[in-house]
């Protein structure tokens, strides 16, 4: 039985026994008040409701439905709004390596590389396209965003009812679409939707869904920041905290578009860290961008962080929202999956908004007003708290999931594709690796059945190179052929699938872990 189906059962037998000690007190007096009487019947009927979901659990059931935040619902809506009339049809999935024209390069434009594709068949999660791409045909994405969304997708179809439906992720580092454009008769129009970490505006058919490996695997993710937050939130308290901006970052450039302009017509530079550090160097009083690197849960010694675009959008907005600081973040191109749900000067405030110095005129305010800062600092803290936790990502890939599926005109399933590999298998083989280091992928999964799973061979059958073609059964996502290369497949579908006879012919990925 699994951990919430023995947790569940658990606090069914509290309830019970609170009743029945309810009901011996009652018992001992003649005249029990009306009152006290109506107390115990609800003792009874509360452990019966949660002995009924208890027994659902523990047979397991799974769960119809959940409640979505209303924004997340609401922005997850607007982005699938483009197939409301025309519908997601099969050959929309079959076409996405056509719509790119030959003389883009998809490493450049990343028009159709590193997408991963999947299929859920009677509520049961597939990898359909696992074949490695030919050496020097663009680089993988960091290993654990890859696991901790495949961990997160399968449990979620273990505590859910999901409908049939293809999935297509982008698991890359710029935004999908890029420079393809987004009027009617962009190729990005005639394709499935993408799903993705980030996006800009104009791509109009990616969908924003949450970076789940960086929330799970990593050390300093956001479930480990979650489960501290008490702590983190009282020590410092926030008078005794910094009351001077922070920020540490990799000084990279952001690759997202459009550009952003200010009000007073400027535009905000590419390399927005290097500008924030030279305004640091003017008036370090007011604002201190640090060279020398922190930990991030260090972050939390001050009332204010600041959070920018590095290539993409930043892992370490989401967790500054844990530790009961006030994010000033910077104006960006790039957006997460619940950005359009944190409300500027309710949650956050944002940075370039009149002009590219005007951080000194917010922290002035700040200092200023420091209820009225202490009061979005926590408001921030809450939301993100409430929209971040893994309880609430499985709710949001529930109902994308059932959204999408109900936009598509076909009904999915393994039989239309060529290889179809369960996503227990491709864990399994992750889990060798340990390529989650928050986690023990293989314990994670017999956490979620309650009990302890074969999990096939271990290291000494793998070998010591993960990602090498010898492995491409369950090697890297990601890294695939096109189903439409039919020659290179297999011509059945096929549950457990093993490299073919050409991948021998292609030279390794040399990944050493």
């Amino acid at each position: 039985m699994c951990c919430s189906h023995a947790s569940a059962l658990s606090h069914a037998r509290r309830a019970a026994a609170s009743a029945q000690a309810s009901r011996r007190t009652h018992m001992g007096h003649m005249h029990p008040r009306p009152r006290a009487w109506r107390v115990g019947l609800a003792h009874w009927l509360l452990a019966l409701a949660a002995l009924a979901v208890a027994l659902r659990l523990g047979a397991g059931e799974r769960l119809a439905s959940c409640e979505l935040d209303a924004d997340l619902l609401a922005s997850l809506r607007n982005e699938l709004a483009q197939w409301r009339h025309s519908g997601i049809d099969v050959q929309h999935m079959r076409d996405l390596s056509k719509v790119c024209p030959e003389w883009q390069d998809d490493l450049v434009l990343h028009c159709a590389a590193k997408y991963e594709r999947m299929t859920i068949d009677n509520n049961e999660v597939f990898m359909t396209s696992l074949a490695p791409r030919p050496a020097g045909q663009g680089y993988p994405p960091p290993y654990l965003t890859v696991t901790g969304v495949l961990l997160e997708l399968y449990e979620t179809a273990q505590k859910y009812k999901l409908p049939n439906v293809d999935l297509t992720f982008a698991f890359g580092d710029r935004e999908p679409w890029f420079a393809l454009g987004s009027g009617p008769e962009s190729v990005q129009r005639r394709a499935t939707p993408i799903l993705t970490f980030f996006k800009g505006r104009e791509s109009v058919s990616a969908i924003r869904v949450p970076d789940s490996g960086r929330y799970r695997c990593e050390l300093d993710g956001v479930d480990v920041l979650l489960a501290k937050q008490s702590a983190l939130l009282a020590d410092p308290p926030w008078d005794r905290r910094n009351a001077t901006p922070f920020a540490h970052d990799t000084l990279f450039c952001t690759t997202c578009h459009p550009k952003v302009i200010m009000e007073d017509g400027s535009e905000l530079p590419a390399c927005v860290r290097t500008h924030l550090q030279s305004l640091s160097h003017q008036k370090p009083e007011l604002f201190d961008y640090s060279s020398e690197p922190r930990p991030l849960i260090d972050f939390r010694k001050n009332r204010y962080v600041v959070s920018s675009d590095g290539f993409s959008a930043t892992a370490k907005y989401e967790k500054m929202y844990t530790m009961g600081s006030l994010v000033l973040k910077s104006r960006s191109a790039c957006f997460g999956w619940f950005y359009d749900t944190m409300k500027p000067y309710k949650h956050y405030v944002p940075l370039f908004v009149k002009h590219l110095a005007d951080i000194f005129d917010v922290v002035k305010w700040l200092r200023e007003h420091d209820k009225e800062a202490e009061a979005i600092a926590k408001a921030g803290t809450e939301r993100a708290s409430k929209i971040l936790s893994k309880e609430a990502r499985m709710c949001f890939w529930k109902t994308l999931i059932d959204e999408i599926a109900s936009l598509q005109t076909y009904r999915p399933s393994c039989r239309l594709h060529k290889m179809c590999v369960p996503l227990k298998k491709e864990l399994d083989f992750h889990g060798v690796y340990e390529l989650c280091p928050a986690l023990n992928i293989h314990q994670a999964v017999d956490e979620i059945h309650g009990e302890k799973l074969d999990h096939g061979p271990g290291i000494e059958h793998w070998g010591a190179a993960w990602g090498s073609f010898e492995n491409a059964s369950h090697g890297y996502p990601g890294w695939f052929m096109h189903e439409d290369d039919v020659e290179l497949l297999p011509n059945e579908t096929i549950r457990d699938w093993k490299p073919p006879a050409w991948a021998a012919k292609w030279t390794p990925l040399d990944l050493q872990i």
